[in-house]
């Protein structure tokens, strides 16, 4: 690994380098993440380990399927504890992406067109889209050092 280039040094492929236009090669940037991000170096070697003993969550009652059932609701209870959740009254819920999430927590919601969700100019269309699907989206400005313009914003809530 390049040491020169980390963080990105530690997301696998970080340091293979990609042909370019006209000839040559370069490190690849990629400056949008969103649903494409490579897993860090160790997050890799740790399912390399464990996958020869992966089975079906869940499923069954074989040796690989309480292997892998173990080691999923182990990173369960580790996911709240990170988020600081309590496994009393709070539940994860994981989904396939960011879009996915909000569609689920706008449905739970029980939004309706004429709901309004206030967001920030600044929102990733992963964001945005689920909220303009399930109601109405209103963005509240930013100021130019990117923080929420917290007048307009007073100005939003206030009008409903």
């Amino acid at each position: 690994m390049n040491p020169g280039r980390a963080p990105l040094a530690e997301l696998l492929g970080a340091d293979e380098l990609v042909p370019i236009y006209g000839g040559g090669a370069t490190h690849y940037v990629n400056l949008d993440y969103a649903a494409t991000t490579p897993p860090l170096r160790r997050v890799w070697d740790r399912l390399a380990e464990i996958m020869p003993l992966y089975g079906s969550v869940h499923r069954g009652s074989g040796f690989k399927s309480v292997i892998s059932t173990r080691l999923f609701e182990s990173s369960l209870h580790r996911i709240l504890a990170f988020s600081d959740g309590c496994p009393e009254q709070d539940v994860l819920v994981l989904s396939w992406n960011t879009t996915s999430s909000i569609n689920l927590l706008a449905r739970r919601l029980g939004l309706t067109k004429d709901s309004v969700v206030v967001t920030s100019e600044q929102e990733h269309t992963s964001n945005l889209l689920p909220w303009r699907k399930h109601a109405r989206a209103v963005e509240c400005h930013t100021e130019v050092d990117g923080t929420l313009d917290f007048n307009h914003l007073e100005d939003l809530l206030n009008s409903r």
